[in-house]
């Protein structure tokens, strides 16, 4: 092995790593397809793991933690490994109502930066007369399906910065972690054997 492959193997190993999503209730839409190698990937892990995944209290899915678990060692998660990643339910949609409609990522992002200048939490209760409404067409839908933080701990999040981040949908669930952490401007570096969807 080459010193750069050997230095590179080493660094990649110790990266944290963010999983969205990679759970029993997304088998048919993607997840199966990265699972195995994502968890022998896993297993040689030294970094920290945070893994997201969509839960029962949402009302989306029947998974609970221990499913998800469940689910990672089924497909080869050694046991020693489950116990060093922790397992986070997240909320679901926060930004997809403005995503799913093509509104540019970047007029996401710069109205999240936005209402977390102003410290709020709902598009709907920016100022009125902010600047940022003359950056892009604000239409009516967008007062009736705004878009939101998530109950995320954003002081983790920055904890994980540089990692690699994988998981599913590519253009949906993790494609909002992307864009929240891009608000906050944490670095990270897309896993794309590790994506699905």
């Amino acid at each position: 092995m080459k010193l750069l492959e050997l230095i590179t193997e080493r660094v990649s190993r110790s990266h944290p790593v963010i999983i969205v999503d990679v759970q029993p209730t997304y088998r048919s839409v993607g997840s199966d397809s990265i699972v195995v190698e994502l968890m022998n990937f896993l297993n040689a892990q030294t970094g920290p793991v945070l893994a997201y995944y969509n839960g029962a209290g949402e009302g989306l899915t029947e998974d609970n933690e221990y499913d998800v678990q469940s689910y990672f060692l089924t497909n080869g998660l050694g046991d020693d490994q489950i116990t060093k990643i922790q397992f986070i339910e997240k909320t679901y949609g926060f930004f997809r109502a403005w995503m799913d409609q093509e509104v540019d990522s970047g007029i996401i992002i710069n109205l999240l930066r936005e209402m977390n200048r102003q410290r709020v939490n709902d598009s709907r209760d920016l100022d009125p007369n902010s600047n940022i409404f003359n950056q892009f067409d604000y239409e009516p839908w967008m007062k009736d399906d705004p878009i939101y933080f998530p109950d995320i701990n954003i002081a983790q999040l920055k904890s994980m910065s540089g990692a690699l981040l994988c998981g599913g949908g590519q253009h949906e669930c993790l494609k909002e972690i992307q864009l929240l952490m891009s608000v906050y401007n944490i670095r990270y570096k897309l896993a794309q054997d590790f994506i699905y969807g």
